[in-house]
C-alpha cells in the first residue's frame, strides 16, 4: 500500500498566487501574487495562510503603507501592500 502524498502547504516568505475574484468596489481583482507571512506549521494546522498582496501598479509608489519589493524580470517595480 502506498501512502498518500501530503498536500503542499506554503511557507513564510514564499510567493503564491491568489485569485481575488469576486471583488467589490476598488478591491483587487483577478489573480495576484501574495507574500506569505505565516509559517508552514501554522498554515498546515489551521488551513489558513496569512499574507500580503503584491502589485506592479505604479500609483502605489507614494502609498505610505507599501513596501517596494524590487524589480521583477520585466523591469517594473513590485509593491507589497501592507494596509
Amino acid at each position: 500500500m502506498v501512502a498518500a502524498a501530503k498536500p503542499w502547504v506554503p511557507d513564510r516568505q514564499e510567493v503564491i498566487w491568489i485569485d481575488c475574484n469576486p471583488q467589490a468596489g476598488r478591491e483587487m481583482r483577478d489573480p495576484h501574487p501574495f507574500v506569505v507571512l505565516s509559517p508552514r506549521a501554522f498554515n498546515e494546522r489551521t488551513s489558513l495562510v496569512i499574507g500580503l498582496p503584491m502589485t506592479t501598479a505604479e500609483y502605489n509608489a507614494d502609498n505610505p503603507f507599501v513596501v517596494m519589493a524590487g524589480s521583477a524580470k520585466t523591469g517594473k517595480a513590485s509593491y507589497v501592500l501592507c494596509h
